[in-house]
């Protein structure tokens, strides 16, 4: 015997193949900017480093590495050319970000459309006695509003959240293999004061 389907699992099974690979593909649109996203919330840390002690361009290996593979001269210009490098990488972030909000908008969209016109081409597949006794308010109601509150609230949130848990991971594992000690320093802080607060709000309600 086959388990309840859940909220999730009822609006899969109203989506076509077809519309279950765009849905695929958005979800690895948001691994890419995701990874991009890591990517340039890590690339001000060294800048920051730089910044603050240009000696480090010669001591670490990495940056002595890139240094002299691009053939720089100075650390002046060196300096200018990755705060140029961290300025391109923000914009390019904010750019994927917006790209990727604009293909959940219209993916979210699209399916909105599509099961509303579904919805109404059953209604009119209907008999005559189907509406006699049902109120015309209901139907509207239905193709207009309910399929709408369905993909806002369950699809275009499960497409957010898929993204949110790709962001945070990549960020976090980027942010240990970068400085291990400090992000495990970090997330205890973090959860601690999380754990606080839930247990505060928990003893006022």
């Amino acid at each position: 015997m086959r388990g309840k389907k859940g909220p999730v699992g009822k609006v899969l099974s109203l989506l076509t193949p077809g519309e279950k690979k765009r849905l695929w593909a958005v979800l690895a649109g948001s691994i890419f900017a995701a990874m991009i996203e890591a990517l340039g919330i890590g690339s001000i840390m060294p800048f920051v480093t730089v910044a603050s002690k240009p000696s480090i361009i010669h001591e670490n290996r990495y940056l002595g590495m890139a240094y002299d593979l691009l053939g720089f001269s100075s650390d002046t210009s060196f300096m200018i050319f990755l705060g140029v490098a961290v300025l391109v990488m923000l914009i390019t972030t904010n750019l994927s970000q917006a790209f990727l909000h604009y293909i959940k908008v219209r993916f979210t969209s699209f399916r909105r459309h599509a099961l509303s016109l579904r919805l109404f081409i059953g209604y009119l597949r209907q008999p005559f006695v189907f509406f006699l006794n049902k109120n015309s308010f209901d139907f509207v109601k239905n193709i207009n509003a309910e399929i709408g509150q369905m993909i806002n609230v369950t699809l275009m949130q499960l497409v957010e959240l898929f993204t949110r848990i790709i962001q945070v991971t990549l960020l976090v594992a980027f942010l240990v293999l970068v400085n291990p000690t400090s992000t495990l320093f970090i997330a205890v802080a973090i959860i601690g004061l999380y754990g606080l607060i839930f247990t505060f709000v928990r003893k006022t309600l």
